[in-house]
């Protein structure tokens, strides 16, 4: 009898050890499981921005984006580039070509701010691009004023333009070609909040197109525009 109890007492607690083995594995499936579906469910917050390379021009050819979101450009036909022309501080400068031997190219975002880029063989013709980056606290940046491009127009070979300053700063205007020359520079001294006008003389500058930048504050505004 007692040989009969003590062989059912060592395979109980074989039985029980292989229980407790078993349910460590368990636990371990589950906390990797649930880290997986917490990762994917992270990544799918993240959007993929197609832009396609067609003809002369990028399409879309703006767009809102996010930090984190990737940025994917797809050839169609030709020889064209997407090349960075005016980015945020700290964001990662690109060049790539778009072609039938590169077809694609992504670009995953890391900063906010304002983005302008260009096609390098066809940027005169127009085949530029622009996509604007909101932060984490996108709601909050945007519920404040900011500095921005109120209007502007050419009459008498002058760009006459308004822009909005949130606050008291000194602010940096620049003109550029598009292929990224800077043709007029200016910097204002403790330039006071409210609505400024300025102008610049266009008159020796080739017909085309121009993207305004303003600089004040760590923030940096650009604005394309056409000189006839």
């Amino acid at each position: 009898m007692d040989c009969v109890l003590s062989f059912v007492k060592h395979n109980l607690l074989a039985l029980f050890k292989n229980l407790l083995i078993i349910m460590k594995k368990v636990i371990q499936m589950i906390a990797i499981t649930g880290c997986i579906l917490i990762a994917g469910s992270n990544y799918s917050r993240a959007t993929i921005h197609n832009v396609e390379a067609e003809d002369f021009e990028f399409n879309p050819t703006t767009f809102i984006a996010n930090v984190g979101d990737t940025v994917h450009w797809f050839w169609d036909e030709g020889f064209h580039t997407t090349t960075s022309f005016l980015i945020p501080t700290g964001a990662q400068s690109w060049d790539q070509p778009l072609s039938s031997a590169s077809p694609t190219f992504d670009y995953i975002i890391t900063v906010p701010g304002s983005y302008d880029y260009i096609c390098s063989p066809h940027a005169s013709m127009g085949m530029t691009g622009h996509f604007t980056v909101l932060g984490s606290t996108s709601i909050q940046e945007n519920a404040a004023p900011s500095l921005s491009i109120i209007k502007n127009y050419v009459n008498d070979n002058q760009l006459h333009f308004d822009y909005s300053m949130p606050s008291n700063a000194s602010i940096s205007i620049e003109l550029f070609d598009v292929l990224g020359h800077q043709v007029y520079m200016e910097k204002i001294s403790n330039q006071s909040a409210g609505i400024h006008s300025h102008r610049i003389g266009v008159a020796g500058l080739p017909k085309g197109i121009y993207i305004l930048s303003l600089f004040a504050q760590n923030s940096r505004l650009t604005h394309r525009l056409v000189i006839e």
